[in-house]
């Protein structure tokens, strides 16, 4: 028989489809039945069959399905209250507690015997709700906190954020090297660095992967090892450390390639994030960072000339990057502009570079970078 979900030639005897992981109900294998029956006495009969078990059947279906919804492993994730931080009094600890309990529900479904497609489901759904309260927390806890800040003393829980945030002391550090959440637990969110001293939390991808990613389909599991790549070529750092983009132009340039094969193997996989990142990334290769620039020049006239490592840069980003992506075709038409006036700065390139400016300068993307 064929399976009704993937349409893959299966055995009518297995109860869950080899190749695609869904349950084969015994009403599949019944209807299959049916169309490999000829005969009209066979039909009405097995017709007849069908309609008896599609009543007592359905009643019971029907009532299994009523519990299932009802049960908080399903409610707390899919049923997100939604909570808006700027006109509700939320404790970043509250965050972090409803987070801790979605948390256990997740896992008590990734571990039962429900089909990949609901557990990719409800993975997503929860994935969405991590980024949201991580986003309360960050704003909970004052943006950038401070290793210095007095708030933050050992054991004591803080009146702003209701969080027990500790100091972490390392040897060849004249002070604190960091800063953990201690109460309550919260291994999927950690602090990392904002430059002079400041932290601020992200999404813990080493954690989420090693916990998380053996339950998913690979295109889950591919997109999470993407993410914990890029926070582990970051180090303690944050994306923008002390007003500096951290990945270098070739780290950049490898990332925006992770994505773009990524969006190619997985055409169907729906995520607004990896857009999102492919623009930042592409943004911050051309212009930089406050404290750090994209574009350098020998110098600062009118007419002055590109600098050769930032030329080999674009050069090597035309070769690397697939020509037909939206990403290449930004990048070649910056090059091109700087090329018809012999790589030196002009009026056309300025007027490009101030286009993207104003288009990302107020672009909220804090809580997706890695």
């Amino acid at each position: 028989m064929k399976c009704p979900y993937c349409k893959e030639e299966i055995d009518e005897n297995v109860n869950i489809c080899p190749v695609c992981g869904e349950k084969i109900y015994f009403i599949f294998r019944f209807l299959d039945m049916i169309n490999h029956h000829k005969k009209p006495i066979t039909i009405v009969l097995l017709a007849l069959i069908l309609l008896y078990l599609l009543i007592f059947g359905g009643i019971k279906a029907y009532n299994s399905i009523s519990k299932q919804m009802n049960n908080p492993t399903y409610k707390t994730i899919i049923e997100h209250e939604t909570i808006s931080a700027k006109d509700n009094p939320l404790y970043a600890s509250d965050a972090i507690n409803i987070l801790n309990k979605q948390s256990a529900d997740l896992m008590e479904l990734l571990k039962s015997k429900q089909s990949k497609r609901r557990k990719n489901n409800v993975f997503s759904t929860f994935y969405e709700n991590l980024i949201y309260y991580n986003n309360v927390v960050i704003e909970r806890t004052g943006g950038e906190t401070s290793i210095w800040n007095p708030r933050f003393e050992r054991g004591k829980k803080d009146f702003i954020s209701g969080l027990i945030i500790e100091p972490i002391m390392e040897k060849d550090y004249i002070g604190p090297a960091g800063l953990k959440i201690i109460t309550p637990s919260a291994d999927y969110i950690e602090f990392i660095s904002a430059g002079e001293g400041y932290f601020v939390t992200t999404i813990n991808y080493n954690y989420i992967y090693n916990t998380y990613s053996e339950y998913l389909d690979k295109n889950w599991k591919e997109y999470l090892e993407i993410r914990k790549k890029e926070r582990n070529d970051l180090g303690d750092s944050s994306y923008y450390d002390d007003g500096c983009i951290m990945p270098s132009k070739q780290k950049l340039m490898e990332w925006i390639i992770s994505w773009q094969n990524f969006q190619k193997k997985y055409p169907k996989f729906k995520s607004k994030e990896i857009d999102i990142l492919l623009s930042r990334y592409t943004a911050d290769f051309i212009l930089g960072y406050e404290n750090s620039y994209g574009i350098t020049f020998e110098d600062y006239s009118d007419n002055a000339k590109l600098r050769p490592e930032a030329k080999t840069d674009y050069e090597t980003f035309l070769k690397k990057v697939n020509p037909k992506t939206k990403e290449y075709k930004i990048v070649e038409k910056c090059y091109n502009a700087l090329k018809t006036h012999d790589f030196k700065d002009n009026k056309e390139f300025s007027a490009y570079l101030e286009e993207w400016r104003n288009k990302y300068s107020d672009e909220n993307i804090w809580d997706i970078l890695p």
